[in-house]
């Protein structure tokens, strides 16, 4: 019983730690049109995009609405010298690619979902165009 008891405040702790490592990551951005993180579409609004520096998991929350999405995501390749967030038009529709945040500390790129490479083939076009959205 002690061992399950020990156990359990070491998961409570390494959580603690984990969410207040995560604010130490994290950007805001007015978002003026909907798009998808990952296969999730989420509308225009105010969203912070955390992460935590040990993980490759990103959390993206519109502060307007409860929606919250969590997508995995690689290291970016550009620096993160620049504020913006980069997204991949196929079509109509919107996906979230980069998060550039030089004072979030964030610099992550989403890989491309399902969601994304079916746009790709409905829109009959070999590479999406890129949107950057400056961030404040």
């Amino acid at each position: 019983m002690k061992k399950i008891i020990a156990i359990a405040v070491c998961v409570l702790a390494s959580l603690a730690g984990v969410s207040a490592s995560a604010q130490d990551h994290a950007t805001r951005a007015n978002i003026p049109f909907a798009f998808y993180v990952g296969n999730t579409w989420v509308p225009a609004g105010h969203y912070i995009v955390t992460s935590d520096a040990g993980s490759s998991i990103i959390t993206v929350r519109n502060l307007d609405q409860a929606i919250s999405v969590m997508r995995m995501a690689a290291p970016a390749e550009q620096s993160a010298s620049s504020n913006q967030m980069v997204f991949d038009r196929c079509g109509d529709k919107l996906f979230l690619r980069d998060v550039l945040s030089q004072g979030g500390r964030l610099r992550v790129e989403l890989p491309v979902s399902k969601a994304e490479k079916h746009a790709l083939e409905q829109a009959d076009a070999g590479t999406p165009t890129t949107v950057y959205l400056a961030l404040r």
